[in-house]
């Protein structure tokens, strides 16, 4: 039996009643459960949840937006080696997101991802080093940097080799 058009979308229409029902009554939380579940996981030090936990205060996911919170959680996971948390914490100082505006600590930030082999903080310190922000000028270093970037087999021309919503993803770079 072949169902029509208006068939599959008067399935679909109550689909979403029921799914906004649920929501609005409060027994579809997923977003919270998800939210606690991260926080929890933060709470106990794994830095890639403190990351994650950073990235929802950011947003504002689950929770206010609150950039100081974002900016004490990205230093916790970046303080523990976390390079996506080092790269964004750069960002924030580069910024003056949640934290006062530094150059140096940005520079500081990008140069612990960089060394990790993080393509974004790699080019990210080429272009200190182009501007001379945070950094005296050297030429020299911004093709050593840039090079490194270029070679990453993570990064194409524009972004992530796994495209757009890899995961990869990070806030514009300021240098």
């Amino acid at each position: 039996m072949k169902t029509s058009h208006f068939s599959r979308m008067g399935i679909v229409c109550m689909a979403l009643v029921v799914l906004t029902y649920f929501q609005s009554s409060g027994l579809l939380r997923a977003q919270d459960v998800g939210f606690e579940a991260t926080k929890a996981a933060a709470e106990k030090g794994d830095p890639e949840a403190e990351y994650d936990l950073a990235r929802c205060y950011e947003r504002g996911t689950g929770v206010e937006k609150d950039y100081a919170k974002a900016a004490d959680y990205l230093t916790k996971s970046a303080e523990q080696g976390y390079a996506d948390a080092q790269v964004l914490l750069g960002s924030y100082y580069g910024k003056g997101l949640g934290v006062n505006h530094d150059p140096q600590q940005a520079v500081n930030w990008y140069r612990k991802a960089a060394e990790q082999g993080n393509a974004l903080a790699q080019y990210a310190m080429g272009g200190f080093y182009l501007s001379g922000r945070g950094v005296a000028k050297d030429v020299n270093k911004v093709i050593k940097w840039w090079r490194k970037a270029a070679g990453s087999d993570k990064m194409v021309a524009g972004g992530c080799r796994a495209g757009p919503g890899c995961g990869h993803e990070q806030p514009g770079i300021d240098v």
